[in-house]
């Protein structure tokens, strides 16, 4: 197949054909800015002509070049654009970048230039513009990449070339002095902040910034590590370099593929459905993949419309010009749409569909996948349950994912069609575990992040999603938080988690979300008797909402999944509600006579101070009998707290006096009188 290289055609794998420089231009437009009009593309290339004649010379061109290279280049028509099978370098030369140091260093058209020409001259400063910003992009994604792996070498190499690009970009300066650090050369990491600064004032009259010289002050000392606060969430955070602990997941959607069957795969927001799918679309060739977005419910046949945009695209179709008007329905950029309405469009974008994707089957469309179904719109979806149920047998396999608890009535209804054929194969994504949670935090290479210490607090935390947990460590590092010097921090809560978490609890159904914050009210003393009690409730009634919270997997085993859902459902509760149910949670375990000390917080959430003081005292000398003296301060301190609050001073009074004697037997002190 040609493939379009810079100001050269290679046709086949026996000759390369040098363009001349109108040529170049010529399929350089049309690949970059195509499908485009003829005459915009006549008129670019020959502006002093008249519409006329550049339209001919553009017609020649074209001529020429099928004939030279003996292959159709461009399709012709109103709109130009590559031919089917046809690429460009471009894609490639940014995708290369994150495997050699060395690619993406040529420049788009070479040093052709046409100042002759202004409208394609000022055209092609902005491509290579573009081009510019996409190939730093991805040098810096790489260098990034690279140091925090510790691939030092490899990471200078696309420091410097940053710096060759835009010598005053602080930020690559930065990268490139901590790269000569790691690497033992601290010589070299000064005499490049030496470098850098001397160039700032000559060039802008400024100094470097804070961080820079912050930096440099680090290098100088010879600490033995950088400054573990980062203004710059690390590379690893934003996409972890591994897949940790979805093997035995990635296999099963292997299997159904395999055996021909619709895969659907559920898990909760962040527990890593799209990281999985894209590290299945990427060891398989002829895979689409499209998400659906939020909004898209509000526009008819939004999903189909990106799904046939990714088709094309794939695999390069030429739409005939009958086709192109039924698909323009719903693409708009084909032209104009056929005339037809109601049942009968339906109809006919369905048959239009079902024969395009058959066409990129032909030509090697192995798979469709569509992420984030709840998002989807109803017309997408219905159009969707007629091609993955076809009349005929089709080798093209299809595969889902989507939240459980977020189905509309059409995707509800397109996974029953799927269930009742005997095609569908469900699979759930289930949390990390203690030691994949570890596993992720060490393949981030950040040395700042503890593991073993890290990983506990985060499955408590975050009852192992993925998301919220690489959430959690990017908000460690930047607060510089992660470093270890506190055996047992209290992990942060990061917006856009919270927000997640606020949204799965607005979805739950009216008896659900009661069970829950019962649940978060009552604790450690939640039961299922408990539960009954204080909604006042038979126990079959909660049978639902309890699998319901299990399914939306809010509680896990009879307690919270995470910290997260926990604290979000406990700050739901209004305070007059929560000091009432605390109430009745009291009095419940009051009638089972259970221990004071579970009975005291209770009585303080109720607001019932004496009652709360009493049973912290009754803690207090269990604790005495016990000889646990530590415990026993603690509780006649929250006693005497409690009798303040109640109004009760000679309780309080004796509470502290009590808590001081224990205090001195806790000390070995004998008292004197």
């Amino acid at each position: 197949q040609p493939a379009l290289v810079l100001a050269s055609v290679a046709a086949g794998s026996q000759r390369c054909i040098v363009l001349r420089p109108k040529d170049a231009a010529l399929l350089a437009v049309v690949a970059l800015a195509g499908p485009i009009k003829a005459e915009r593309l006549a008129a670019l290339l020959w502006p002093a002509a008249s519409a006329r004649q550049a339209d001919t010379s553009l017609r020649q061109r074209l001529f020429r070049l099928r004939r030279e290279t003996q292959a159709a280049l461009v399709t012709s028509g109103a709109l130009l654009q590559l031919a089917p099978g046809l690429v460009t370098d471009l894609g490639s030369e940014i995708e290369r970048i994150a495997a050699d140091e060395h690619a993406g260093q040529s420049e788009l058209l070479g040093d052709l230039d046409y100042d002759d020409l202004p409208d394609l001259a000022d055209w092609l400063r902005d491509q290579r513009s573009r081009w510019h910003e996409q190939r730093d992009a991805a040098l810096a994604a790489a260098a990034a990449d690279c140091e925090s792996h510790g691939a030092v070498a490899r990471g200078l190499v696309y420091a410097q070339r940053l710096i060759d690009t835009d010598p005053l970009a602080e930020h690559a300066q930065r990268r490139l002095m901590r790269l000569h650090y790691l690497r033992g050369d601290r010589a070299a990491a000064i005499a490049a902040f030496e470098h850098f600064e001397r160039r700032l004032k000559e060039e802008l009259g400024t100094p470097p910034s804070a961080e820079t010289i912050e930096l440099m002050a680090t290098i100088e000392r010879g600490a033995a590590q950088l400054p573990a606060r980062r203004s710059v969430v690390p590379a690893g955070l934003m996409r972890p370099p591994r897949l940790i602990g979805r093997e035995p997941d990635l296999l099963a959607l292997q299997r159904a593929g395999s055996a021909g069957r619709v895969f659907l795969l559920l898990g909760e927001a962040g527990i890593g459905k799209s990281r999985l799918l894209q590290e299945l679309a990427a060891v398989h060739k002829g895979v689409v993949m499209v998400q659906a977005r939020p909004g898209d419910a509000g526009i008819a046949c939004a999903l189909l419309a990106r799904l046939l945009r990714a088709v094309i695209a794939a695999q390069g179709l030429s739409l005939r010009p009958d086709r192109r008007q039924e698909l323009a329905l719903v693409l708009p950029e084909l032209g104009a749409a056929v005339d037809v309405a109601g049942a009968a469009q339906r109809l006919l974008l369905q048959r239009a569909v079902d024969a395009t994707l058959r066409d990129a089957v032909a030509l090697g469309l192995h798979a469709v996948i569509v992420d984030d179904l709840h998002f989807a719109d109803d017309a997408s979806v219905e159009l969707l349950q007629t091609l993955v149920q076809p009349e005929l047998p089709s080798p093209l396999l299809w595969g889902f994912a989507q939240r459980p608890g977020d189905s509309s009535a059409a995707v509800a209804q397109l996974r029953s069609a799927l269930q009742e054929s005997g095609r569908l194969d469900p699979s759930t994504l289930q949390p990390l575990d203690l030691a994949q949670l570890a596993a992720l935090i060490e393949s981030l290479g950040l040395p700042e992040l503890d593991p073993p210490r890290l990983a506990p607090l985060l499955l408590k935390h975050t009852g192992g999603n993925p998301m919220f947990a690489l959430e959690t460590l990017k908000d460690l590092v930047l607060s510089g938080d992660g470093s270890g010097a506190d055996a047992n921090p209290r992990l942060p809560q990061p917006t856009n988690v919270a927000a997640l978490v606020q949204r799965r609890l607005a979805q739950l159904s009216t008896p659900a979300l009661r069970l829950a914050r019962t649940a978060a009210l009552a604790g450690a003393d939640f039961s299922a008797e408990l539960a009954a009690a204080v909604l006042e409730v038979h126990p079959l009634d909660l049978a639902e909402p309890w699998r319901e919270l299990e399914s939306a997997q809010v509680i896990r085993e009879g307690a919270f999944a995470h910290d997260l859902i926990f604290e979000a459902t406990l700050a739901s509760v209004p305070q007059p509600v929560a000091q009432l149910l605390h109430q009745r949670v009291a009095l419940h375990l009051q009638a089972r006579q259970a221990a004071p000390e579970r009975l005291a917080p209770h009585w303080a959430g109720a607001a019932d101070w004496r009652q709360a003081g009493t049973a912290y005292a009754a803690a207090a000398r269990r604790a005495q009998r016990a000889s646990q003296r530590t415990h026993e301060v603690e509780c006649w301190r929250l006693a005497a707290e409690a009798f303040d609050k109640a109004a009760a001073p000679d309780s309080a009074f004796e509470a502290r006096c009590e808590s001081i004697h224990a205090l001195i037997v806790v000390h070995g002190v004998t008292h004197a009188n």
